[in-house]
């Protein structure tokens, strides 16, 4: 007697084991950038060049980004300065960068999990962690998670 066992194709990779993977290869091309620090001086001078403005950049040309955070291969990366997030109640009204590296929702397949970072830019000496934040995705609503990876630096996911 046997039995016959369908795996739905989408289930595979589980998220863990794709998180893990995600985050391998994140640390892998923020040591090629430089490292942290690097990161985080890149974010700061993007944060400077756009003061009060809002900067929102899609795939494309990676030359236009700063060194480190090209090198991540981003696939976007939004500056949100404090006058912009000024009229969002839930959010700190800070400098902060967000390098979104992984995620894809295809309509049909395997949809891969939304991973990156946010830079906090500001040296106002205020503590930052990313607020739970609604992330929508079908059928159901989850938040965003975040981890600290480095002083002021937090992976979301």
């Amino acid at each position: 007697m046997f039995a016959v066992f369908f795996v739905n194709p989408n289930a595979w990779p589980p998220r863990w084991l794709e998180k893990r993977e995600q985050r391998h290869q994140l640390l892998e091309r923020v040591q090629s950038a430089g490292g942290w620090e690097a990161l985080k001086r890149d974010c700061i001078a993007l944060a400077k060049q756009h003061q009060d403005d809002q900067f929102v950049w899609y795939y494309g040309d990676l030359n236009s980004l700063p060194p480190a955070i090209a090198a991540l291969k981003p696939k976007d990366v939004t500056y949100y300065s404090p006058k912009v997030l000024k009229d969002f109640p839930e959010e700190r009204h800070l400098s902060i960068v967000r390098i979104m590296i992984f995620g894809q929702h295809p309509t049909m397949g395997h949809t891969v999990p939304e991973f990156g970072l946010e830079v906090m830019c500001g040296d106002s000496g205020e503590i930052y962690e990313p607020p739970p934040r609604p992330y929508i995705t079908a059928p159901a609503v989850v938040y965003w998670q975040s981890q600290k990876v480095a002083d002021g630096i937090y992976e979301i996911y």
